[in-house]
């Protein structure tokens, strides 16, 4: 009887181990956002005429979060945490869900743990976002240096109101 027991929380254990990084996309949030983020970089294409697979955002924190939108390195434009909201959530969400300062901490968190967890100075982390093909690429770089990819899943969670 008491082998039974330890048997179990054995395989307990295992089945808590492989679903914590499981995540379950209910309300199909990640397409939506993927959406989202092409449009974003179509419409900026067409505005600047140059071509949407080269556009891509760059997110940093150095004093304050700021993002900025390039065109392969070529900076086009600043753009505002209302517009990094509305690049993610669609046009208008930031409004509907007065989301500006919870986004700032959350992403400024993002920032601050993922630079503390590979060692690196939060000042010199950027996130880059760009669709150079059929799917949306997140890269985490250290002074324009790929460090690696991340899943865009993770960012979305720092967007939403979920977090904080």
């Amino acid at each position: 009887m008491l082998n039974k027991k330890k048997q179990n929380t054995r395989i307990t254990d295992k089945i808590k181990s492989y679903m914590k990084d499981v995540s379950i996309d209910l309300f199909n949030y990640e397409e939506i956002v993927i959406e989202n983020i092409t449009k974003y970089f179509q419409d900026v294409a067409q505005f600047h005429q140059v071509v949407k697979n080269d556009v891509q955002v760059r997110i940093s924190k150095k004093e304050e979060l700021t993002g900025f939108v390039f065109n392969k390195n070529k900076r086009l434009k600043q753009i505002t945490t209302v517009e990094l909201i509305d690049f993610f959530l669609g046009e208008g969400s930031s409004e509907l869900f007065e989301l500006k300062e919870k986004v700032e901490l959350n992403v400024s968190n993002y920032l601050s743990d993922y630079a503390a967890v590979t060692g690196i100075n939060r000042e010199q982390l950027t996130i880059v976002i760009a669709k150079p093909a059929q799917d949306v690429i997140v890269g985490a770089y250290f002074n324009n240096q790929f460090i690696e990819t991340i899943p865009l899943k993770d960012l979305i969670k720092y967007f939403s109101a979920g977090n904080a």
